[in-house]
């Protein structure tokens, strides 16, 4: 048995070559097993800011927008929101 590792942007450059490829048995069996690799190491999250999916691995802190402009748009409505709501409180 051989492992690999490899970034997404490989994984898509090697399943799209695979799917290049005359049909054939070993070709389906090595796609079949790349497309479930993917799926276990790739999470699919939607940004709570802009409703865009993203992708992002599976491992280690998960990130929770896609760039960081959105980031920084939730951080300003954030403060935006404490801003309001003490002046509600001081009226």
């Amino acid at each position: 048995m051989i492992r690999m590792e490899m970034s997404p942007t490989e994984s898509d450059w090697l399943f799209a070559w695979l799917q290049a490829l005359p049909a054939n048995d070993m070709a389906h069996t090595v796609l079949d097993k790349l497309r479930a690799a993917r799926s276990a190491a790739l999470l699919e999250v939607t940004c709570p800011v802009c409703q865009q999916p993203f992708r992002q691995l599976n491992s280690g802190r998960h990130g929770r927008y896609c760039s960081g402009a959105c980031r920084q748009k939730a951080y300003r409505q954030r403060l935006l929101e404490v801003k309001r709501s003490s002046a509600r409180r001081r009226t």
